[in-house]
C-alpha cells in the first residue's frame, strides 16, 4: 500500500531549478555569441572511468540546453601531477575557453590543493579555486548575499546549488536552524552561504558526530552532504524538516543519497529526491557560471 496521499512530504525536483538557470544562461549565449564569443566549457578528469558518472552527463546536457560549447579532456590514472598542472594552466591562457572543471575525486597520487590552485580563478567555473572559495569569508557573513558574491566572481557550483533550489521552492530561511552533515567541499561553504541568507543558527556537524540524530532532529532545514549512503534515517529527522540531499551513490537499484529516502519521506514536510534534485542544478550553475565567466572576460579583452 502506498503513503496516503496528505501524509507524502513535497518532492523538491531539481529540473525546474535547472531549467530556470539555463534558460538564463541561454540569453547570455546568445548575445555573447552575436558579438562573436562562444562560452565554452572545459571539462578536465583523471582516468578514463573517473569521476564521470552522473555529474559528466548532467554536464553534458547543461550545456547542451544553454548552448554553451562542451570541450572534454580526459587525462590517464597515470598523469603526473606536473603534468595536470600544466594542462590547467594552458586553459587559462586559453582566449576560447571561458569556463573550466576539474572533476573530482582525484586519484591518491595527486594532491588537491595544489592542482585546485592551478585552476584559473575567473575560469573556475565550480568555484573551488582557494580564492573564490576565500571570498565567501571575507568580511564575515553578514556584508554580502549570493548576488552580490557571483558579480565579483564564481560561487562553489554545489552549494549554490542547494541555495538556489530553496529560493525557488521559497523555503524560509531567517529565524530557522540548519544542519549542514559533512564539513567537507560542500558541506562547509554551504554553512557560510546559508549564515548569508539570514539563518540565526547554523550547525556543521561530521558525519561521525557522536548522537548524529540528536544534532539533525533540531534542524528545519537539513542538508546532507556527508558522502555516506543511507546515513541519515527517518528518525533523525524533525518531524515537517526540509531535507536537502546532496549525497549520490550507484547501488545495486539505481542512484541513491545520503538519506534513507522511504524512511525521511514518511516525517519530512519537504525532501529532495535523489536523482533528480541537487545533481541537475549543479550542473546548471557550472554552466551558468562558464557564461558569466565568457562575458566577463569578453569585456576585458575587448575593453
Amino acid at each position: 500500500m502506498g503513503m496516503p496521499e496528505e501524509s507524502r512530504p513535497k518532492l523538491l525536483a531539481g529540473g525546474p531549478v535547472a531549467e530556470g538557470l539555463l534558460a538564463r544562461a541561454r540569453e547570455g549565449t546568445e548575445r555573447l555569441s552575436a558579438s562573436g564569443v562562444r562560452p565554452t566549457l572545459a571539462v578536465v578528469w583523471v582516468g578514463e572511468d573517473r569521476p564521470g558518472g552522473a555529474y559528466l552527463r548532467s554536464l553534458r546536457r547543461a550545456a547542451g540546453r544553454a548552448k554553451v560549447r562542451l570541450v572534454e579532456l580526459p587525462l590517464p590514472l597515470e598523469v603526473r601531477e606536473g603534468e595536470l598542472i600544466e594542462v590547467l594552466r594552458a586553459l587559462a591562457g586559453d582566449e576560447e575557453v571561458h569556463g573550466v572543471a576539474l572533476l573530482q575525486p582525484l586519484p591518491p597520487h595527486l594532491d588537491p590543493a595544489r592542482v585546485l590552485g592551478a585552476l584559473p580563478p575567473e575560469k573556475d567555473a565550480e568555484g573551488v579555486h582557494p580564492r573564490n572559495l576565500g571570498r565567501l569569508l571575507a568580511g564575515g557573513a553578514a556584508v554580502a548575499d549570493l548576488p552580490r558574491l557571483l558579480r565579483e566572481g564564481p560561487v562553489p557550483a554545489t552549494p549554490r546549488a542547494v541555495l538556489e533550489l530553496l529560493r525557488h521552492y521559497r523555503v524560509w530561511l531567517r529565524e530557522r536552524e540548519a544542519v549542514v552533515v559533512g564539513g567537507g567541499r560542500v558541506g562547509l561553504p554551504l554553512s557560510v552561504l546559508l549564515l548569508r541568507e539570514g539563518l540565526s543558527v547554523v550547525t556543521v556537524c561530521d558525519r561521525n558526530a557522536p548522537d548524529l540524530g540528536t544534532v539533525t532532529r533540531r534542524a528545519d532545514v537539513l542538508c546532507v552532504a556527508a558522502g555516506v549512503p543511507g546515513l541519515v534515517k527517518g528518525h533523525m529527522i524533525k518531524p515537517g524538516a526540509t531535507v536537502v540531499d546532496v549525497g549520490v551513490h550507484v547501488a545495486p537499484s539505481g542512484l541513491v543519497g545520503d538519506v534513507e529516502f522511504a524512511g525521511a519521506a514518511r516525517v519530512a514536510g519537504a525532501i529532495t529526491p535523489v536523482p533528480g534534485g541537487v545533481g541537475p542544478i549543479t550542473g546548471a550553475v557550472v554552466v551558468e557560471q562558464t557564461v558569466r565567466a565568457a562575458a566577463s572576460l569578453s569585456k576585458e579583452v575587448t575593453g
